[in-house]
């Protein structure tokens, strides 16, 4: 398929810097949020067994340390931080070789070539990130053939 370097910029490159920028914002924002909750919910346990015996004072330790929990194995299984640094790795490393491109900085300031040379790196990039997502299924997989 023949494409221009203005439609492969706009509808490859761009496209992929949004989405990725959206997917670690969207995971940054996960992250903190989860951290926060059970931050301030492992914090409050103390303050509550001020309280000590009161059946009140229990069940909401009990529902504490359950929501602490199921978010800390949240955290942990959906990787939510690694997600996130990774996307915006890849989101400014995309940035970055635009910019490159765009003012015919070294590796692309050698006339006819760059355009494709851009094009390797671009495709690279994604195709290393796509890889990574693979592997991880995969090991993920075997771990999960390997309990049952």
């Amino acid at each position: 398929m023949d494409m221009d370097e203005a439609t492969y910029i706009k509808s490859r490159v761009d496209d992929q810097i949004d989405w990725y920028n959206r997917k670690s914002t969207q995971f940054k924002r996960l992250f903190i949020w989860f951290q926060v909750i059970v931050i301030v919910s492992s914090s409050s346990i103390p303050v509550i067994n001020i309280y000590g015996e009161h059946p009140e004072a229990v069940l909401i330790v009990s529902i504490l340390g359950a929501l602490i929990a199921i978010l800390s194995s949240m955290i942990s299984l959906l990787s939510f931080r690694e997600h996130w640094v990774e996307y915006r790795t890849v989101c400014e490393t995309l940035k970055h070789e635009k910019l490159l491109y765009q003012t015919r900085t070294d590796p692309y300031d050698n006339g006819e070539a760059r355009f494709n040379l851009f094009v390797q790196n671009v495709e690279t990039l994604i195709s290393q990130e796509h890889t990574k997502w693979r592997q991880l299924f995969s090991n993920g997989k075997k771990r999960d053939d390997k309990q049952a």
